[in-house]
């Protein structure tokens, strides 16, 4: 294969990851109508309507697939993704999504079959990474920290299933802790950045992976300012070393911002190598009451009385 056909078939891999990704996100989305939340008020329309953008996604990365394979002369793997995708009615047959309680997400297997054809195609290719100057090591790293970035995206629905309702930043580490450390072997909790003059200590990590997570709690606008003034400097004590990958996971209790703004605010102070991940859940601080002392017998006994 010449660099020129190579490099476009890059580039039309780059475009059937984003449809795949897009495709798990409106698989996300079905999360709802498999786990109960407490959304007792949900529809049959808006569960409809959820079920055809899945299904709609889903037959988008058929499509590039297929597209793909037929311009670069990969027939085999064109004429057995063709036949697999008959076999499961586009997706359609009702086992073709199954939840996966011990890890609160839903697998299709369609989808993975989809993926797993995409990664066919890279390996043909001797690797989309290889052309980026990037080593196999690296695409998985990369693939490990998309993974966990999905995950966080859904702990707001994760306290929402657990009846949780943090009050404070320690008591949100608590929840994500005992949530992810049963699902990732190489997590560790609280890992030490040295630095010469001051050291830093991201709320965890995965160790195998170089990713660092890095927990805000937001309970008021105002404290978004906070929230982003800690992530400039942790973003400064964690350059790029033993940790290569870094996550902002914002947790507000209120509609305060997205992820979109904040991730722009974060690019254009030249933090780029940082991921902004904004999740709107249940709880808040609290609201400490100053009591006023009731008074004693003696205090009124001592108490002059007006005349």
């Amino acid at each position: 294969m010449n660099g020129d056909i190579r490099k476009a078939l890059i580039i039309a891999l780059a475009g059937v990851k984003e449809t795949i990704d897009e495709a798990q996100k409106s698989l996300n989305r079905l999360d709802p109508y498999f786990f109960h939340y407490g959304d007792d008020d949900l529809g049959d329309s808006e569960k409809d309507l959820d079920y055809e953008r899945y299904y709609g996604d889903l037959q988008q990365v058929f499509l590039s697939l297929c597209a793909m394979m037929e311009a670069y002369g990969f027939n085999t793997l064109l004429t057995d993704n063709k036949a697999k995708w008959e076999e499961s009615n586009g997706g359609r047959n009702p086992e073709d999504i199954e939840p996966v309680p011990d890890y609160d997400c839903l697998h299709s297997h369609q989808l993975n079959l989809l993926v797993t054809y995409y990664y066919a195609v890279v390996a043909l290719v001797g690797g989309a990474s290889a052309l980026k100057g990037k080593t196999q090591e690296d695409a998985v790293e990369e693939e490990a920290f998309r993974g966990l970035s999905r995950r966080l995206e859904s702990l707001g629905h994760y306290t929402k299933k657990l009846g949780a309702e943090p009050k404070s930043e320690p008591e949100l580490h608590k929840l994500a802790r005992a949530w992810l450390s049963t699902e990732y072997v190489d997590y560790v909790d609280r890992p030490k950045i040295s630095r010469p003059i001051k050291g830093f200590e991201p709320d965890f990590g995965l160790l195998d992976s170089h990713v660092a997570v890095e927990l805000k709690f937001v309970d008021k606008e105002e404290e978004l300012k906070v929230a982003f003034s800690g992530i400039l400097e942790d973003a400064n004590g964690y350059k790029p070393g033993q940790w290569k990958r870094f996550i902002s996971l914002i947790y507000q209790t209120e509609a305060f911002t997205t992820r979109d703004i904040f991730q722009s605010e974060l690019d254009r102070s030249g933090i780029n190598d940082w991921r902004a991940i904004v999740v709107t859940g249940g709880g808040g601080r609290k609201v400490r009451v100053k009591k006023t002392p009731a008074k004693t017998r003696a205090d009124a006994a001592s108490t002059p009385k007006s005349k």
